[in-house]
């Protein structure tokens, strides 16, 4: 029920998506209230809210505007940043907690030594006399960073991460639904609806669609990435016995799916190398002859 329940959520998300790229006033409308929605989450139950966050990142792609403020005008804010800035802004009181859970799971020093890193490159951009806009817009995806705490120290409640499974496995088939519709309207030719179809994906940031021979179209959405992430669990557990019903077996159909329709060479060669850890874990752990056989 819940995989379900979040499955028609991100559908109709995306329903909302489209709506708003033609009309950005109902744009307007709909973050307000996803807004209002993650102030409540942030006053009653934290953790949903970070869900929240995290299930946005699953389905928005590179820009995170699938849904945003003044979509595509000057004042452009995705949910996405109003997302970020509500999890870190209601969560300041809780540094100190944070704090401690780093040190005490060996996660600081690293985690500095990145931040370190950086800010050097950071700082060498401007030694290096680049526009400090041009500095600022090409490292701001790093302040993501800030979020890492709050993700890890929330992974740590047992009942979070069945539920952070089951946004993602539900994301995965979201994924593999849309991809699907928009590579039967273009490889059917019904440009009537892939003209505004593909507009909504180049505007929004979520994907690209690509003519390659004859009627077959490459649509790739960068939240693919996830279904690669996926992937490799599913099939670890089909292999060693645990088929899980339909539903699982539809999800390793949907993330083979979207693999190959995205034409990836860079999700391809990662998962080549995945594969190959793989093998070498399952030698490493002495696996038995029949997990062999269902690997083969």
């Amino acid at each position: 029920r819940p995989f379900l329940a979040i499955l028609t959520a991100f559908l109709a998300v995306d329903a909302a998506s489209f709506v708003t790229w033609h009309w950005p006033a109902a744009g307007n409308v709909i973050f307000v209230t996803a807004f209002v929605v993650a102030l409540a989450l942030a006053a009653l139950r934290y953790e949903l809210l970070v869900l929240f966050f995290i299930a946005e990142l699953f389905v928005g792609s590179q820009g995170g505007a699938l849904l945003a403020w003044d979509a595509n005008g000057p004042s452009e804010i995705s949910l996405r940043l109003a997302l970020f800035l509500v999890m870190i802004g209601a969560g300041v009181g809780r540094w100190r907690q944070w704090y401690r859970f780093l040190v005490e799971a060996r996660l600081l020093f690293p985690l500095a030594a990145l931040s370190a890193a950086v800010a050097m490159g950071v700082g060498i951009g401007i030694f290096r006399g680049n526009p400090l806009g041009d500095v600022f817009f090409d490292a701001n995806a790093y302040l993501y960073l800030v979020a890492f705490p709050v993700i890890a120290f929330v992974m740590t409640d047992p009942a979070f991460r069945p539920r952070t499974a089951t946004v993602l496995a539900a994301a995965v088939a979201a994924g593999a639904l849309k991809a699907g519709f928009v590579f039967f309207i273009f490889s059917h030719r019904l440009f009537s609806w892939a003209r505004p179809i593909y507009f909504w994906i180049r505007d929004s940031r979520t994907g690209e669609i690509t003519a390659t021979v004859g009627d077959f179209y490459r649509v790739f959405f960068q939240s693919f990435l996830f279904a690669l992430v996926l992937l490799f669990p599913l099939f670890l557990l089909r292999i060693c016995g645990q088929r899980g019903g339909k539903t699982h077996e539809a999800l390793l159909v949907a993330c083979a799916f979207v693999m190959l329709l995205s034409l990836s060479r860079s999700f391809w060669f990662g998962g080549l190398v995945a594969a190959v850890l793989l093998v070498v874990l399952l030698a490493l752990g002495r696996a038995p002859l029949i997990v062999w056989r269902r690997l083969f």
